[in-house]
């Protein structure tokens, strides 16, 4: 029999972990034009066993509905622009493939503004008149920590794409990210100084806790590795003289905020001037800046630096310029875009589109499993091996999502100082 077919997903039934919701269990394909003279075999559902997933009460209505909350005026409006763009492709990927629980997908924008107040709350509430489940954003932290508490009183989780500091009242149940925190990002830093040979690292932190973070991340990956010891110098905005006295050590992770940002490239030149070779100088990422105008050319070729934020391939760019041809710029767009299809496969194998249900639901399709990278792709792998589980592996790289939302493998990118003193993107640097 040949046919034509749009062929829907309809089985109530939920479950603590990938036994399969209301989307899938009933057929197995959404497609156009087909030659079969077999009925399509239904999915049988894996046997319950035990997981160490957050169990949650359903408190969905059955559609989901997505908001973002990202600054779209000021000083970071190009940064929202792009996320916003690609929540867009990701909304319209999910309802080419027959929506989520066999309902359309909507999505709604507002304003986060750029610093916490008024704006966000008014927002966000806005946000939550209009039915919202999860929300993509708030980028920073400090706007995180303002909608922490009301996320937890409205029920709607929240997944942010640039918040990377250690934040209050992000274990209530209702907060996950799709970008490494500061601890992640020493560690993975720390790793690859030990890779390359290093038994002694000094950490030069900026005394805040940015710096804490990454300087406790290196600390582990030294500890791990039983052949390296790490340091720590601290420095301030008004004395950064300690930095020299590490000049020695066989590699030196410069981790300063942005705060420190004046001072700097002062640091560095006194560091280099101390005996510091550049190959043996890492820049976390918020000092890994570009330096061809405040260094010596060549003071800093062949040092290296982490990159937060994922390069949009070609096609992914060409997909974003659909949705908005004036974008200027592509990043934290591989995120926004991950971030919109790990809520809804969460979603799909939890059968619930509540916000706590998404929020229990990630560890279930990024971590462990069938690998994947679209949503079509993952809904056949629950099609085809129910029981295997899932690992959407998404356009910003690896997403190790922890029961407490936040990951613990991630992808940097790799900076490359050249001779003019700015970082280039030379590939990637994966946690191990």
């Amino acid at each position: 029999m040949r046919c034509t077919a749009d062929v829907r997903r309809s089985h109530p039934h939920r479950a603590a972990r990938l036994a399969l919701p209301a989307a899938l269990a009933a057929a197995a394909l959404v497609l156009t034009g087909c030659t079969t003279d077999e009925p399509m075999p239904v999915p049988t559902e894996p046997a319950p066993s035990p997981t160490p997933f957050r169990e949650v009460a359903p408190s969905g209505d059955g559609r989901l509905v997505i908001g973002t909350l990202l600054p779209t005026d000021g000083d970071t409006a190009g940064l929202a622009a792009a996320q916003i763009a690609a929540v867009e492709v990701a909304v319209r990927e999910l309802n080419d493939n027959g929506g989520v629980l066999d309902e359309p997908v909507t999505v709604f924008h507002r304003n986060s503004g750029g610093e916490p107040g008024d704006q966000l709350e008014a927002a966000f509430a806005d946000l939550v008149e209009r039915g919202v489940d999860v929300v993509i954003g708030p980028f920073g932290d400090a706007l995180v920590e303002q909608a922490l508490p009301l996320a937890a009183e409205a029920g709607v989780a929240l997944i942010s794409t640039g918040a990377t500091g250690e934040l209050a009242g992000a274990d209530e149940g209702f907060f996950a990210r799709v970008v490494a925190t500061d601890y992640l990002q020493g560690l993975t830093i720390g790793q690859a100084v030990v890779a390359d040979g290093a038994s002694s690292i000094a950490v030069i932190a900026s005394d805040d806790a940015y710096g804490e973070a990454i300087a406790d991340g290196v600390a582990d990956a030294a500890a791990a590795s039983d052949a390296a010891s790490s340091t720590v110098v601290t420095v301030t905005a008004s004395d950064t003289s300690a930095a020299s006295t590490v000049a020695d050590a066989d590699a030196v992770i410069v981790a300063t905020s942005v705060a420190l940002a004046d001072v700097t490239a002062g640091m560095l030149a006194d560091l280099l001037d101390a005996g510091l070779s550049p190959a043996s100088l890492w820049l976390a990422s918020a000092a890994a800046a570009d330096y061809s105008g405040s260094l010596d050319a060549g003071a800093l070729e062949g040092a290296r630096g982490a990159l937060l934020g994922a390069d949009a391939d070609d096609e992914f760019v060409e997909r974003l310029r659909f949705a908005d041809p004036f974008l200027g710029g592509f990043r934290w767009a591989p995120e926004a875009y991950d971030a919109v299809l790990l809520a809804a496969l969460a979603a799909t194998v939890i059968g619930d589109d509540g916000g706590a249900s998404i929020i229990a639901g990630l560890p279930q399709v990024a971590r462990e499993g069938a690998p994947c990278t679209s949503y079509g792709e993952c809904l056949q792998f629950l099609i085809d091996e129910p029981d295997a589980g899932l690992n959407y592996e998404g356009l910003s790289g690896p997403l190790g999502m922890r029961v407490d939302g936040d990951l613990d493998e991630a992808a940097f990118g790799l900076a490359v100082y050249t001779d003019e003193n700015r970082p280039v993107r030379d590939g990637n640097l994966l946690t191990n």
